[in-house]
């Protein structure tokens, strides 16, 4: 019974950091200076600066990300290394060469 007992004290502490907790983040998270505005990327949260977004999918296609949301909106992230990385809108085509200033 201890067993048990300890085992699920275990568990509850392991619960409350998930498995994504020790997992290595996606190479987009962080802030990045795209020219228009600071965006910020959490593994699912965009921001343009005037609030997150969830993020509702993610497709990573040959190292590029396309971005969807629940209403529709779209845009692709490309070419990510740890300083830089290219940002395209799905409706407008909108292009703009970012630049990485934070974690």
């Amino acid at each position: 019974m201890r067993f048990i007992v300890l085992s699920l004290c275990i568990l509850g502490l392991g619960a409350g950091t998930g498995f994504a907790a020790g997992a290595r983040q996606p190479p987009y998270v962080g802030r990045w200076d795209c020219g228009v505005g600071v965006f910020t990327f959490t593994a699912d949260t965009y921001d343009p600066g005037d609030g997150p977004l969830k993020i509702d999918r993610i497709q990573q296609q040959d190292g590029d990300y396309h971005f969807m949301f629940e209403d529709g909106y779209g845009f692709w992230v490309s070419g990510v290394t740890t300083t830089r990385m290219g940002w395209l809108s799905d409706a407008s085509g909108d292009a703009f060469d970012c630049k990485r200033i934070g974690r």
